[in-house]
């Protein structure tokens, strides 16, 4: 037992007793907090594009209604066109994609890789 302690390994093993709950409560509000704050910017991703769809509609029918009341049928009848020819469940074509596919990919690879580095860090230290 001095031995233990005249080489200092019983007094690393009290500070590694000591900071380790620490560092796994830290790593674990952070997981948690990195959690819900991705899915708070995923919230605010989805406000945005249905304010950006209803800004697009509120525009066709205020032209439309502009139309109507100038008596300009012409236009009346380009801006109803426009506004049925508007696909709200567009099908995107073999090699298509669009900015919110390109960064849930960007997301999802980003996560895989912060697993995989948090795993072979604790393969590493489980090895020493």
């Amino acid at each position: 037992m001095d031995k233990l302690n005249i080489d200092g390994y019983q007094s690393l093993y009290n500070a590694v007793l000591v900071i380790l709950p620490r560092l796994l409560l830290v790593i674990f509000i952070e997981i948690f907090a990195y959690f819900f704050l991705r899915l708070y910017k995923d919230g605010l991703s989805e406000i945005k594009y249905f304010q950006n769809e209803l800004t697009n509609i509120e525009a066709i029918l205020m032209s439309a209604e502009i139309s109507y009341l100038t008596g300009d049928k012409e236009s009346l009848k380009l801006t109803l066109a426009v506004l049925a020819k508007t696909e709200r469940n567009y099908v995107l074509k073999k090699g298509e994609t669009t900015v919110e596919l390109e960064r849930a990919k960007s997301d999802s690879e980003m996560s895989k890789s912060m697993i995989s580095g948090v795993s072979d860090f604790m393969k590493n230290v489980n090895k020493k």
